[in-house]
């Protein structure tokens, strides 16, 4: 048994070479554990030794034989030792199928978790100490109460043998790993089963939890380790029918419409819940900017043919088309209280009637603009575009009220929070950077897309940011922390755009692989997906696994 140091690869302690007077029979080592404070290791061998170690010493200070009754064809290593993260008790595989809680100290039996019909493989206390999870030869996995030895949750859904098992950080969440080729996501607290993990093309070993909680990682007879998304596909529907790169979307209101833009020159209507196609409307060029009002009756679009329209959202009938720019139009916005329309273009921003269609003033900007933001109150808007900078103004007085830098040259979105106090930039860096919005000091950046970041907004509530990169992926983030809370994979392609819906349960998105996508931001959503999406009525035997209940509804 080796101890090395992490930072260096160096050798600490070879604990075979305890010392030359003593003589210890070893067999194949098993599992390790290190205890909270790091100054013991826990060893346990295929024969039933546990040992604990003091790790200055290097002297034996807990040796205990355990009889175990391992099957025949059982071919895989017993994981069987854990400190309790107080470091005051010692798991261990016990005699019988059982598994036993010791005292760390003395090795004394304190409690003996009986429940499972054989051996017991793997098992692990819950970051607070209070619940232990195990891992056996039957097929299943079990959480008990680590303070009174009672069986809390038995985990049945593996075809073979469950090798490991590991929780979350947070302790909400179990892992197993499989015998079958699978690994498996668990609610600690229901046993429901939330998802699969298959892609290894072999059996299982091992699994571990990010420190985040974010990603699970596998080890598997195929020779790879692998790192999964420790969330299943959250995607609710995915809308087809443009037949170029995606390029616009925006939820209607009340977040029962979806509107998109794409580079074949189209503007589609869309219901949300059926994902069918309402109408569509062609341009001669393309248009990138859409907008709902906030009453949800019209919707405008800006155009590359220099024209901003607004249009009656029931009918798709155009309204009005508001001429006077002389570059292509990048964005159009509402105000907060529906009576204008901003829309950039050329190097102006111009400020529209939406009752008459007759402009109302012009904004002047150094650069391109093709970027737009209100602020809550109607009181400020953001321009930018190409150039190294952009603006804040003050809409009554039509003066600035000050510049931030734009490092890249290019704004590609500015939003601002709810609240009117931070604005969230996408500049085309890998990075989000939120701003305050009454000073334009740089607040936070939020780091983890591989790829350029190309939109960043707030949600209605304002916790959470969603962005778009060209990776191919979509992350949310906490706006307070930075942290980055979920990544949305199913996209081939860069996406352009998210969108919220009114109720932030719901993220749109946009990409160059000719669809936009809708997922969901609630798991109990997903759940009543996966029922609707059913074909055939399920089985006694199912509804008590996947819907936890004794009779199916």
């Amino acid at each position: 048994m080796t101890v090395w140091e992490s930072e260096t690869g160096n050798v600490m302690l070879a604990l075979s070479e305890i010392s030359p007077t003593q003589t210890i029979s070893i067999s194949v080592i098993s599992s390790v554990a290190f205890s909270p404070d790091g100054q013991h290791l826990a060893t346990s061998s295929e024969d039933g030794t546990v040992r604990v170690w003091d790790l200055a010493t290097a002297q034996i200070l807990l040796n205990l034989s355990i009889p175990l009754a391992k099957p025949s064809d059982l071919s895989t290593i017993l994981h069987g030792v854990a400190f309790s993260p107080d470091g005051h008790r010692l798991a261990t595989i016990g005699p019988n199928n059982t598994a036993q809680i010791r005292d760390a100290q003395t090795g004394e039996v304190v409690l003996t978790l009986d429940g499972h019909k054989q051996v017991v493989l793997d098992l692990t206390f819950s970051p607070d100490g209070k619940r232990l999870a195990t891992a056996s030869y039957d097929t299943t996995a079990k959480i008990w109460n680590a303070e009174t030895g009672e069986e809390m949750l038995t985990l049945s859904g593996h075809t073979s043998w469950v090798n490991d098992v590991a929780f979350s950080l947070d302790g909400a969440h179990l892992a197993t790993a499989g015998e079958d080729g699978t690994a498996k996501i668990w609610d600690a607290t229901t046993g429901g089963e939330l998802f699969t993990l298959k892609g290894q093309v072999s059996k299982i070993k091992a699994v571990t939890f990010s420190p985040n909680g974010l990603r699970v990682a596998t080890a598997g007879d195929d020779t790879t380790a692998r790192i999964w998304e420790a969330s299943p596909s959250r995607e609710l529907v995915t809308l087809v029918g443009h037949t170029a790169p995606v390029i616009g979307v925006v939820f209607s209101p009340n977040g029962e419409r979806l509107l998109t833009s794409g580079e074949d020159n189209t503007v589609r209507m869309w219901n949300t819940t059926s994902g069918q196609n309402l109408f569509t409307r062609g341009a001669d060029e393309f248009s990138e900017g859409l907008a709902f009002s906030p009453d949800g009756g019209r919707f405008a679009t800006g155009n590359y043919d220099d024209v901003a329209r607004i249009w009656d959202t029931d009918t798709g009938q155009l309204l009005f088309s508001l001429r006077g720019h002389t570059g292509d139009i990048g964005q159009v916005k509402f105000s907060p209280d529906g009576t204008q329309l901003a829309t950039s273009g050329d190097t102006t921003v111009k400020l529209w009637d939406v009752a008459t269609g007759l402009e109302l003033f012009i904004l002047p900007h150094p650069g391109n603009t093709h970027c737009l933001s209100f602020s809550p109150d109607g009181t400020r808007l953001v321009s930018g575009g190409h150039g190294p900078v952009a603006i804040v103004w003050d809409i009554a007085s039509r003066q600035e009220v000050f510049r931030f830098p734009v490092q890249t040259g290019i704004l590609y979105n500015a939003d601002f929070s709810p609240d009117g106090t931070r604005l969230v930039i996408a500049d085309g860096s890998k990075t989000a950077k939120i701003r305050d919005a009454a000073t334009g000091e740089l607040l936070m950046e939020l780091s983890g897309h591989a790829g350029a970041v190309l939109l960043a907004g707030f949600s209605p509530d304002g916790k959470y940011i969603a962005t778009a990169s060209t990776d191919t992926t979509a992350k949310l983030w906490d706006t307070v922390s930075g942290q980055e809370l979920l990544t949305l994979y199913g996209h081939t392609a860069s996406l352009w755009q998210v969108a919220f819906s009114p109720d932030g349960s719901r993220l749109a998105t946009t990409s160059n692989d000719l669809t936009a996508r809708i997922y969901t931001l609630r798991l109990d959503e997903l759940v009543s997906l996966a029922q609707a999406r059913i074909t055939r009525s399920l089985m006694v035997e199912e509804c008590k696994r996947y819907l936890h209940v004794e009779a199916c509804p």
